[in-house]
């Protein structure tokens, strides 16, 4: 659901206006085997109980695309998911996306996209790693950045098989922009060996009150070859006041993240098989000390993400994947050590469109 080739290529005299609906859902039956029951920690079961198991829908997209000319058309998203809840504990809606998208403005060969657009932030890496219906690619994962901003994103070629993304945003994601300070993200990526090889390098710069600021950079490169699909992923992420130091001006902290994934096709008809692996590293302090006053437990452990499953796809649309989650943690210092969270779950996953 990304703004990026939405041009339409009709001419001017066969194009009509037109609309298109939009969207899929995802969702588990999962059961926590093991785990602590803890009440922090950002990964997606590490403060679910021990023995605790059910149905969950982890997001509903339903979207619209209005085609208004050839290079002029709009884009609204609606989205439910297990975190966006009514006061009576169902399932809410909220807006993800509400942008205008203009290809070739005045002639110029770019296009400039107007509203809450999707950040350059997680895009790139998502699509090689083709699974957001299992996780989200690491960044997104950890919580750092948002997938959506409210501003301008210019998208462009630089050649061949390459091109970039611009973005100046208020730096507050789908909620109401009162932040006076403004975000700044980039991503520049090209596509080598007959698209084969993926390559990208993306920084974000995002200040917030009270002196607060996020800088993050990565580097990602994914390689397609036959049924085999590879991608890692690094990024470091400085903070400075973080909330783990109190959000004390002055206090600054290094994260580091590494993800690498792999799928292969092992078979390619009804109904179509993938299996499909990755393993994710978090260091949240690279500097770490013990006595040096973090207000979370965050920083006293890394923690080792690992996914493992089948995709069975009976339809093109139609995606059932049983698979293993699992987050494991190694403590620092004297710390006690806490039980890895194992999640084994069977992932039902449609498209509509």
């Amino acid at each position: 659901m990304s703004g990026e080739g939405r041009a339409q290529d009709a001419s001017a005299t066969d194009f009509a206006p037109h609309g298109e609906v939009r969207g899929y859902v995802f969702g588990d039956y999962f059961y926590k085997i093991a785990g602590d029951t803890a009440s922090w920690g950002n990964s997606q079961y590490a403060d679910t109980e021990e023995g605790m198991h059910g149905g969950e829908l982890r997001r509903l997209y339903l979207g619209y695309d209005y085609f208004i000319t050839p290079d002029v058309s709009t884009r609204v998203l609606l989205e439910a998911n297990d975190g966006t809840t009514f006061a009576n504990g169902s399932y809410g809606v909220r807006v993800k996306l509400g942008y205008l998208s203009w290809a070739q403005p005045l002639g110029v060969p770019v296009t400039v996209n107007v509203g809450l657009a999707p950040t350059p932030i997680f895009t790139f890496p998502e699509k090689t790693w083709g699974y957001r219906s299992i996780e989200k690619e690491v960044l997104d994962a950890r919580g750092f950045g948002s997938s959506t901003d409210q501003g301008v994103l210019v998208e462009g070629s630089t050649g061949s098989q390459g091109g970039y993304r611009l973005m100046v945003a208020g730096n507050s994601g789908t909620k109401p922009d009162t932040d006076p300070h403004l975000g700044v993200y980039g991503s520049v990526f090209q596509r080598v060996f007959g698209d084969r090889l993926s390559l990208e390098v993306m920084g974000s710069h995002l200040p917030r009150r009270g002196d607060r600021t996020r800088t993050i950079g990565r580097l990602f490169a994914g390689y397609e070859v036959g049924a085999v699909t590879f991608g890692v992923e690094m990024a470091g992420i400085y903070e400075q006041a973080p909330a783990e130091l109190g959000a004390i001006p002055g206090t600054e902290m290094t994260r580091v993240l590494v993800s690498t994934f792999s799928s292969i096709a092992l078979r390619r008809t009804g109904p179509a098989v993938k299996a499909f692996a990755r393993y994710d590293f978090f260091d949240p302090d690279l500097g770490f000390e013990i006595g040096r006053g973090y207000t979370s437990p965050d920083p006293f452990y890394t923690e080792h993400l690992v996914l493992l499953g089948l995709d069975i796809a009976p339809h093109p649309r139609v995606h059932v994947i049983p698979n293993l989650w699992i987050n494991a943690y190694r403590a620092r210092g004297n710390t006690s050590d806490r039980t890895p969270d194992v999640v084994p779950r069977v992932t039902f996953y449609f498209i509509y469109n």
